[in-house]
């Protein structure tokens, strides 16, 4: 967020305690609410009213938010219930978070203004080098592109060891793992896993649910549909989902998040705080270790590796509590469940996707990975008091979570420090992000309109990604509040190269790799301009090798890196291919097959498409398809690299960019998703 939200007028006071009389009262009270919100003009406003919401209250065997079949069948007190509930989840999810780069004072906005000043900064030296100081801009070019050849070379490496760690973790047998510790440790395990959704289709969410369901601790797990009020039919689709997948799991609930909320910005964040904390209210009075409570938010489209959740309840009762309290785990996310059906240029992305999460993974030795689109935490990491939650008001919300919860803990030890219970050698880096290497599948945008609208779909979605470059400002804002507050010499330096590692990763992510694409499209078309094209189409071979001759040291990198056969080039190729084989052959769910799928003849395994990417059991990939397969992975790199860099990174990060100097709120773009069909 850019910048503040500035209220019409004063909101309605939704986090005092409620006293509902009967049905209408609470009807009459959720109307004027809804018409005293503040106006979202991007978004249709429609908060459900009682009357029409079909809620039931929960019981005390569920826990949850319930949605009845059949809302003729609530009564005064189920209102009263639902109303009081409604308040006290306003009230928790609008806490204003301690630091914000949505605050109105002079800092925040500076902050906030920071990553489009650099974004700006290096792309205009670029341009203003390129037209007056040639030479210079060749040199600005080649330091850019040796700092992203490092930068990818590393991911190269690490992401290879990446698909190495998945091939091994997903042979164990986690379950049993989990079965072979203390039987009262176990039992203190619960799982909850939050579904933010918009718009998805239906079936798509129940076969999110049906994967679940695969999940040998189902029994203690429960699933939270984190709906919008302000999608139609929200209610229905909730209740019909409900009603159909109830019995796979300890329970299944509904949440739904009003629009135009004060302070807030539609979105994935904004959804995620209000379904936790009305979670965790409903928690409140359970005797549960909240440190064995684990919460994971994930996209409507994900599919957890069956294993995940014992692997996650192994890990955590393997830690001391301290430990896992200050834990964030997170599974590789591979984009591959429609890999084949979308654009050549679609298909790039999810490949530097790959690499890039599995290389974070990997080797966190100098960088720590960040959070990313599906992921868990405990209930007491997001009940802390230094964390208190997703914040409402931001886009990017995997990476803005890790973030707070990272510098949490260092708020964490300064407060203690003031109150005399610490130490200011304790204010140091604690929350670690633990790698679980079963993989999590989900979907690539994708349009039933055809190529055209595929691309399209990918570059809003692109825009969503990019609005993430607000993280570093939000990362300098947290270290300049916590200097401030405790003394900048005070702090310990490991504590500052850590702070300043994690700058460097987001600057390199957001802006120096966009500006070093920047740089040599610009270095080839100045270049393109000063050719003899009649020399180039009638005598390529000369025209090539006086070229080279003529170029100086700078200028022959620079072709050889745009060249892109590399050895860096290759071995990303060969990852990913080795990636998409094991998930073709079902590789990584070898141990986890359904009954029938394992018991399947070999005649059955041979109508098996290798297309789906679900995990089922498959033959082995014959030698011309895994051929295929490298020539695509390695064909769409070369084609479409650059291009796809292009029109997904630096333009959407230009456009992020202008947003946070215009002080311009980040809007919430929902991408298109593939007509999902399921008999």
């Amino acid at each position: 967020m850019p910048g503040p939200r500035t209220p019409k007028k004063a909101p309605p006071n939704i986090n005092a305690d409620l006293q509902v009389d009967d049905a209408d009262a609470a009807d009459e009270f959720l109307e004027e609410t809804e018409a005293e919100k503040d106006d979202y003009s991007h978004v249709p406003k429609r908060v459900p009213t009682p009357s029409t919401a079909g809620l039931k209250p929960p019981t005390p065997s569920s826990g949850g938010l319930n949605v009845a079949t059949d809302s003729s069948k609530r009564d005064a007190q189920s209102i009263r219930k639902m109303s009081g509930d409604l308040a006290a989840a306003a009230k928790a999810a609008n806490k204003q978070p301690r630091v914000s780069v949505s605050k109105p004072d002079v800092l925040s906005r500076f902050c906030s203004m920071l990553p489009a000043l650099s974004l700006f900064g290096h792309y205009g030296t670029v341009v203003l080098s390129t037209l007056f100081f040639p030479s210079a801009a060749y040199v600005l070019s080649c330091f850019l592109t040796i700092l992203v050849f490092f930068w990818v070379t590393n991911m190269a490496i690490s992401s290879a060891l990446g698909v190495l760690n998945m091939r091994r973790e997903t042979q164990e047998n986690w379950h049993a793992k989990v079965q072979s510790l203390p039987a009262e440790e176990v039992a203190k395990v619960h799982h909850i896993v939050i579904l933010p959704n918009y718009m998805e289709h239906e079936p798509m969410l129940k076969e999110t649910l049906d994967n679940l369901g695969k999940s040998p601790m189902a029994n203690v797990m429960q699933v939270v549909l984190a709906m919008e009020c302000r999608e139609r039919g929200a209610m229905e689709k909730a209740g019909r989902i409900i009603e159909e997948k109830k019995h796979l799991f300890a329970d299944v609930c509904a949440t739904f998040h009003p629009a135009g909320l004060p302070n807030e910005t539609a979105g994935k964040s904004s959804n995620s705080q209000w379904a936790f904390s009305e979670t965790s209210a409903r928690c409140a009075g359970r005797d549960w270790d909240t440190s064995l409570v684990f919460v994971s938010v994930a996209d409507a489209d994900s599919m957890f590796h069956p294993h995940y959740f014992s692997a996650l309840a192994y890990q955590g009762l393997t830690m001391s509590k301290d430990e896992r309290s200050w834990s964030i785990w997170q599974p590789p996310v591979l984009l591959f469940r429609n890999f084949f059906a979308v654009p050549s240029m679609t298909r790039v992305s999810s490949l530097a996707t790959l690499i890039f999460e599995l290389a974070s993974l990997s080797n966190q030795k100098l960088f720590t990975a960040f959070a990313y689109s599906s992921y868990s935490i405990t209930l007491a990491l997001g009940n802390h008091p230094a964390v208190d939650g997703w914040d409402a008001d931001v886009i990017a919300e995997d990476h803005h979570m890790f973030c707070k919860c990272w510098f949490g803990a260092l708020w964490n030890a300064a407060d203690n420090e003031q109150i005399g219970s610490g130490s200011l050698a304790e204010i140091k880096p604690k929350l670690k992000l633990q790698p679980i290497f079963l993989p999590c599948l989900g979907y690539l945008v994708e349009s039933s309109e055809g190529y055209m609208a595929s691309l399209h779909a990918r570059f809003k979605q692109a825009r969503r990604h990019m609005q993430g470059i607000v993280e570093l400002g939000y990362v300098v804002l947290q270290w300049i509040r916590l200097s401030h507050c405790v003394g900048f010499f005070r702090i310990p330096w490991r504590t500052h190269r850590s702070i300043s590692l994690l700058c460097i990763k987001l600057h390199i992510l957001h802006i120096s790799s966009t500006a070093q694409v920047f740089s040599l499209f610009f270095v080839f078309f100045r270049g393109l301009f000063q050719t003899d094209l009649v020399k180039a189409v009638m005598h390529p071979v000369v025209s090539l090798q006086e070229s080279w001759n003529g170029m100086s040291f700078m200028q022959r990198a620079l072709s050889a890196y745009l060249g892109q056969m590399s050895f860096v080039m290759l071995l990303t190729c060969v990852t990913t291919a080795a990636c998409l084989k094991d998930l073709m052959e079902g590789r990584y769910h070898m141990h986890v097959q359904d009954p029938e799928d394992a018991q399947a003849s070999e005649e059955e395994l041979t109508q098996c498409s290798f297309g789906d990417m679900t995990g089922r059991r498959k033959k082995p990939l014959p030698r011309w398809m895994l051929i295929a397969v490298v020539i695509l992975v390695l064909n769409d790199n070369l084609i479409n690299g650059y291009p796809s860099m292009a029109v997904y990174a630096v333009i959407p990060v230009m456009l992020a960019g202008w947003s946070l100097l215009r002080f311009k709120d980040f809007e919430y773009i929902v991408a298109d998703k593939p007509e999902f069909k399921k008999e």
